[in-house]
């Protein structure tokens, strides 16, 4: 039963992994951070702290699995509504050797409520794609952050609010989940993460928590550095990562490695440019 558990749990990160070269250096940190690359996936609310217009893509690969990434968002001053469009799709093997393809439609909207609070919503359409069969799902994820000053921010992400399919297999099924960010810039030269995700139940009996530090070797070039542990199946997963942010463009590359599942073994690439 505990390796079927096991299976479980690893066969539904594998098809819904989705974040980009940032957060995997990271170990998956990032709620309360604003990061115009991806931080649109992990929090529609940060969108409101990005002024300007971006496009983004990421490239990542893992066991096997390719995953790949674009999106735009508009934050202008002439926007009507701060949002954001993201496609996502993954091509590759679950591990009951199954070719599968994940397409992941995401359109984000979010506003100040006040000059330090922001709110978003997500409006999500995933189609998993099985040998002959699909599965589509519709959810909707919401999240705030509040930055309490220039320093520190937190953030509250509710994801699957509208519960579960029961006709999806587990492998590829929506779950409801909560997740905690606190994002905290020293002297604007260190930038560390923490998040707490909630367990499969949607509880934080055994949940997951995510750490990360982020720092500047000079004005353009980054290094990262994360560590997670998902108490509900005792596994760990390490992060590292160098990215240049420049003033045309931002790249960035992130490595994820777990000593107890090698197959959780991710690389990630990303490319952001602010058209305006």
């Amino acid at each position: 039963m505990q390796k079927l558990f096991l299976f479980i749990m690893f066969a539904t990160s594998l098809a819904q992994a989705q974040y980009g070269a940032i957060s995997t250096a990271t170990a998956g940190s990032g709620r309360a951070t604003v990061e115009p690359s991806e931080s649109p996936v992990l929090n529609p609310a940060s969108i409101p702290f990005s002024r300007g217009y971006f496009f983004t893509s990421d490239y990542a690969t893992m066991s096997g699995t390719e995953e790949f990434t674009v999106g735009l968002t508009d934050n202008m001053p002439d926007s009507v509504v701060p949002a954001a469009f993201i496609y996502n799709q993954v091509n590759g093997k679950s591990l009951r050797n199954q070719n599968f393809t994940t397409q992941d439609l995401r359109l984000e909207f979010a506003n100040l409520i006040k000059k330090n609070l922001a709110f978003g919503m997500t409006v999500r359409s995933k189609t998993d794609s099985v040998l002959n069969t699909q599965y589509r799902q519709t959810n909707l994820l919401m999240g705030t952050i509040f930055a309490l000053n220039s320093e520190i921010g937190l953030a509250l992400v509710l994801d699957n609010l509208l519960g579960t399919n029961a006709e999806v297999p587990m492998d590829y099924r929506l779950v409801p989940a909560i997740g905690l960010g606190l994002n905290y810039n020293y002297k604007k030269v260190i930038r560390f993460r923490l998040d707490l995700e909630t367990a499969s139940n949607d509880s934080f009996n055994e949940p997951a928590i995510s750490g990360g530090l982020e720092g500047h070797w000079n004005q353009w070039l980054l290094f990262r550095m994360g560590v997670r542990k998902t108490l509900e199946t005792n596994i760990d997963e390490y992060g590292v990562g160098v990215g240049f942010a420049g003033p045309k463009f931002a790249f960035h590359y992130g490595y994820l490695s777990s000593p107890q599942q090698d197959k959780l073994d991710r690389h990630a690439v990303d490319l952001a440019i602010p058209i305006w």
